[in-house]
């Protein structure tokens, strides 16, 4: 995607927070395109007519229930990358978002405006993101396991995922694990217990 715009729709029932948004993309990159959806309906209608690299997508918008819109816009566009970003942030919504095909998730209370551009970054890669709090719990774990492991990098399909999107997001989560271990100088692999 070197040097072509970024083409964003933009999905959200609040006209503040498009714009607020649509504003720190820009600020971000400049070149960066965002259209603007207030429905589900809307959504589908704009993503038809339109050459979009990504959707940003609330959940809770008023025509359709978000993971619905969601499964919807995957059935239209199965190729076109979501990345949900929500006030909707229990660990089980995030999940089904997931495997219902979103490329991301992003808490509304985010904190760190960068975590978006870094979402929308990884998710045109093929990359998965998901919360921090969710990415320090089992399901993390389970993804840093060895692949000898009975473990959910054995069953992609249970997140939804492709193999190769799996294969992304174990590399990222053992490369971030090899470098926190280098800084507080710690070996990167956990000790098995002698048997």
């Amino acid at each position: 995607r070197e040097g072509n715009p970024i083409n964003v729709l933009l999905v959200d029932d609040h006209g503040i927070f498009r714009e607020g948004a649509a504003l720190l993309l820009k600020s971000l990159d400049p070149s960066v395109q965002v259209s603007h959806a207030r429905t589900a309906r809307e959504c589908l209608d704009i993503a038809a007519g339109g050459n979009f690299d990504l959707v940003l997508l609330d959940l809770g918008l008023p025509d359709k229930p978000g993971l619905e819109a969601l499964s919807d816009l995957k059935h239209a566009h199965p190729d076109l990358p979501v990345v949900v970003l929500s006030g909707q942030e229990d660990r089980d919504t995030v999940l089904e978002s997931i495997k219902r095909g979103a490329m991301g998730f992003i808490p509304k209370s985010s904190d760190d405006p960068k975590l978006l551009w870094h979402a929308l970054k990884m998710a045109l890669s093929g990359a998965v993101t998901v919360p921090a709090s969710l990415s320090a719990g089992s399901e993390r774990q389970a993804i840093l396991r060895d692949d000898e492991d009975q473990s959910i990098s054995q069953r992609p399909q249970d997140l939804g995922l492709t193999s190769r999107q799996l294969d992304v997001l174990k590399r990222s989560c053992r490369d971030c694990r090899t470098k926190v271990s280098r800084v507080v100088s710690i070996s990167p692999r956990p000790r098995r217990a002698a048997t």
